[in-house]
């Protein structure tokens, strides 16, 4: 899914991402990113 709508004028937007382990979710975010992403994941 795609959204396209404007950043708010304050420049602040919240998304939420859901989904099980292994779907992507990491990858998705690093993707949209403008700036570095803090990893959070463990290595089992």
């Amino acid at each position: 899914m795609i959204l396209n709508r404007e950043v708010p004028s304050h420049g602040n937007l919240r998304i939420v991402i859901t989904g099980p382990v292994g779907a992507g979710k990491s990858t998705f975010v690093r993707t949209i990113s403008e700036i570095e992403v803090v990893d959070t994941d463990r290595n089992g």
